[in-house]
């Protein structure tokens, strides 16, 4: 009688158990985000995954395209105010990498082509361009050399700007002064 009152009571357990499912789009009483969240897009298709607490995004999201290829993985850290970002062309190279502080772009960016090959980089302070961004001559054995350099001083292009042939030899020269 007793094997069959555990028999029972394991089965229940493990009934209910398998019958709990996993809790997605809660707000609380305040209206706060809380836990795992997915939004769709109008087509049906999975728009972002990720999670909250108290409406802050927190850890990994992934964003999709309509068509449901990956576009872009975000890592949230400090409280949801910098966010390390990887995009993703359609065919799944990756597009670009950087880092977001706020809602702005900040520190060095690296960008590719629909090959994956890396083809230039900007650097940013407070979502603006700030120092030389450069363009680079690449193929599927890498970076052979640097293509253009461009300045920039708060988001205008404030200095050095020039141009090199793939032999790296220059091919032009000038000096901005506040975009001029």
């Amino acid at each position: 009688m007793k094997r069959i009152a555990v028999m029972l009571l394991v089965s229940v357990l493990s009934v209910s158990l398998w019958a709990q499912k996993d809790t997605l789009n809660v707000t609380d009483k305040a209206g706060k985000k809380q836990g795992r969240w997915i939004k769709k897009h109008p087509n049906g298709k999975v728009f972002y995954e990720g999670q909250f607490k108290d409406d802050i995004p927190y850890g990994q999201f992934k964003y999709y395209y309509q068509s449901g290829e990956l576009q872009t993985i975000v890592v949230f850290s400090d409280k949801g105010q910098t966010r390390r970002a990887k995009m993703y062309h359609k065919n799944g190279k990756l597009m670009a990498e950087g880092k977001y502080t706020g809602e702005k772009r900040d520190s060095v960016w690296r960008f590719y082509n629909d090959m994956g090959y890396y083809i230039s980089s900007e650097p940013y302070k407070d979502g603006k361009k700030e120092g030389v961004a450069y363009t680079y001559f690449s193929d599927s054995s890498g970076v052979w050399g640097v293509a253009e350099l461009i300045t920039y001083k708060n988001d205008v292009k404030n200095g050095l700007w020039q141009q090199f042939y793939p032999d790296s030899s220059k091919k032009t020269s000038a000096n901005y002064l506040n975009g001029l």
